[in-house]
């Protein structure tokens, strides 16, 4: 993410031996991403930093956690042409989520041109629990899928 470039292979390496104990929410296996920094020290130098002290990034959260924030979801409006040419899919979106979760941006990813305005319009108003970290809501960013399927 950032620091110097000739420490960070260093450092990627270092961190690709560590190893975390499973974390779980309400008994639920969850996958997990974070920010680590690692520190590098010259004999009796100074401490070189290889990220800042405070990353001002969004937190990347996965589908299935984001999923289990969610407070109030609004469905998506099934576009009339859409039907009319009985065009069903899911849409893919990555979504940027604020500190109080509300849903700042929505990004198409992937889905039926004719589908994608419903679904981001619907995400663009769901609103999710704070993710805190550490104590604090931090802005997070994750992915989101809108299905669409045809009634009989």
């Amino acid at each position: 993410m950032s620091g110097h470039p000739r420490l960070a292979p260093a450092a990627i390496e270092a961190v690709k031996q560590w190893r975390y104990k499973p974390r779980s929410s309400a008994d639920i296996a969850a996958e997990v991403e974070t920010i680590v920094r690692v520190d590098f020290r010259l004999a009796d130098g100074p401490v070189i930093r290889s990220l800042p002290s405070r990353v001002s990034q969004r937190l990347r959260v996965s589908a299935g956690v984001a999923q289990g924030w969610i407070e109030s979801k609004v469905e998506p409006v099934y576009p009339e042409d859409a039907k009319q040419k009985k065009i069903e899919g899911t849409v893919m979106l990555n979504v940027d989520i604020d500190q109080e979760g509300n849903v700042e941006r929505v990004e198409l990813v992937s889905g039926h041109p004719m589908l994608a305005p419903a679904a981001m319009d619907a995400v663009l108003q769901w609103k999710y629990r704070p993710f805190v970290l550490r104590g604090e809501a931090v802005p997070v960013e994750t992915t989101e899928q809108v299905k669409f399927v045809l009634t009989q």
